[in-house]
């Protein structure tokens, strides 16, 4: 499932693809390529906050994914950049407190 979802994603058919990646979590759960993969797909759509929930899963199955890892950190920083455009001050907040509890948790 996911080497279709994959296919469908370098298409840019991203609702087919987040479909895929959907069946695969569900005959799989916790899959961390299926995670990974469908956070990039929702990411592409702009759904930050759902592609961090699926990078952190993913990251939870298998701790040392770097590509979740550096998924989540252009997420992270792409939640940040549109809620500086859209001027909202209280989520801004949260994800930097999300990002510093990030950072601690990932210093040696």
């Amino acid at each position: 499932m996911t080497k279709r979802g994959d296919a469908y994603q370098l298409e840019n058919r991203l609702d087919q693809a987040i479909a895929d990646y959907h069946e695969a979590l569900r005959i799989q759960p916790n899959f961390p390529d299926a995670l990974n993969n469908l956070g990039l797909a929702l990411a592409t759509q702009g759904k930050y906050d759902e592609a961090v929930a699926r990078y952190n899963e993913a990251l939870r199955a298998r701790p040392d994914f770097p590509d979740a890892h550096n998924n989540l950190g252009s997420a992270l920083t792409n939640q940040v950049n549109t809620a500086m455009r859209s001027q909202n001050s209280t989520k801004l907040s949260g994800f930097s407190r999300t990002i510093n509890w990030r950072a601690r948790i990932l210093q040696p």
